[in-house]
C-alpha cells in the first residue's frame, strides 16, 4: 500500500526543487518508512555515501531508464491521487 505526503504547491515543475538529499531526509526523519518518489534532475548524482534511496532511484534509472522507474515506484499514481483530490 502507497502512503503519499502531498506537498501543498508542488505542482508541475516546481516538484523539481524538493529533488535533493536536505528534502528526502527531512521527510524520512518523519515518517522512517515512507518512500520518497520525486522526479529526479537530468543531472543528479549520488551522495557520497551512495546509499540513500534517492541515491537508489539515481542507479535505477541510470540502469533501466526513467520510464522503468516511474512503473516500479508507481509515481504515475500521483496523477491518479491528486485528480481525486477537489480544488
Amino acid at each position: 500500500m502507497f502512503t503519499y505526503m502531498l506537498i501543498p504547491g508542488n505542482r508541475g515543475a516546481e516538484c523539481r526543487a524538493y529533488d535533493g538529499e536536505a528534502f528526502s531526509r527531512a521527510v524520512l526523519d518523519q515518517q522512517p518508512h515512507a518512500q520518497v518518489v520525486i522526479p529526479l534532475h537530468k543531472n543528479a548524482v549520488c551522495s557520497d555515501a551512495g546509499d540513500t534511496q534517492r541515491d537508489q532511484h539515481i542507479q535505477a534509472i541510470e540502469q533501466h531508464g526513467r520510464i522503468a522507474w516511474q512503473q516500479k515506484t508507481g509515481y504515475g499514481l500521483r496523477n491518479l491521487v491528486e485528480l481525486a483530490m477537489p480544488l
